[in-house]
């Protein structure tokens, strides 16, 4: 029947409540911030593998031994580097040096041939997950190191956390 310590309890249970509501605008803000670096990360490594067959198409005209055909190779090996950083890749060489690409996940997806660069893209799941997948099949993408596996892991923890303060809520 105290009015003071009823206005205490309100008081109290507004502060948890606005609590509530700031650590989930703040998980929120996260993982926007997680989906726009995997928008940042997915287009890197479709203009990596877009680059890396005009560079395979190059190669097959560059004749040996020339500065040109060393630029190429230096290039392509950049690019490769710069692929690995996002996913593990199996690397196979041609005749001429121009590189084959498939995915180290499963079904060993092919990345880059002699027909092209995939087109990998980036899915957010209402949850806030995010997943990768090649565009030509839509057969999942899944990544055991790399940028991608850190992108599509962050999300889920930063999932889990959301999951976890309302069920707290």
């Amino acid at each position: 029947t105290s009015t003071v310590l009823r206005e205490q309890v309100i008081a109290s249970t507004s502060q948890i409540a606005t609590a509530f509501r700031q650590t989930a605008s703040a998980l929120s803000e996260v993982a926007s911030g997680i989906a726009s670096d995997a928008s940042v990360q997915t287009d890197r490594l479709n203009g990596d593998l877009t680059a890396l067959h005009r560079v395979n198409i190059s190669l097959l005209r560059a004749a040996d031994g020339t500065n040109n055909r060393a630029t190429l190779l230096d290039e392509r090996d950049r690019l490769l580097d710069s692929i690995s950083a996002a996913l593990p890749i199996r690397v196979s060489y041609g005749e001429h040096g121009e590189a084959v690409a498939s995915a180290e996940a499963p079904g060993n997806p092919v990345l880059l041939d002699a027909s092209g660069a995939a087109n990998v893209v980036m899915a957010q799941a209402s949850d806030g997950r995010i997943s990768f997948s090649l565009a030509t099949t839509g057969l999942p993408l899944i990544a055991a190191s790399g940028s991608l596996n850190g992108i599509a892991t962050a999300s889920a923890h930063v999932d889990d956390q959301r999951t976890a303060l309302d069920s707290f809520a």
